[in-house]
């Protein structure tokens, strides 16, 4: 969690976020972070079995997995 940054919704943050109303601009801020998640949880997925396969186990540090990746 400490690598998580919140900031507030904006145009700064949010270039072509257009205007805010009700619910909807969070409703497709939370949206959009859980397809962000899902698909680096995708694209990590194969470099922690291939770290697995090589005995390397258990919970791995992020640093460590990101590591792999560059």
């Amino acid at each position: 969690m400490s690598k998580i940054r919140i900031v507030q919704a904006d145009t700064i943050s949010m270039a072509n976020a257009g205007m805010t109303s009700d619910s909807t601009t969070s409703e497709g801020s939370c949206a959009a972070v859980r397809a962000a998640s899902e698909m680096l949880v995708a694209r990590l997925r194969p470099i922690k079995e291939k770290l697995e396969k090589e005995g390397i186990t258990g919970e791995l540090p992020w640093e460590t997995l990101i590591a792999q990746v560059h």
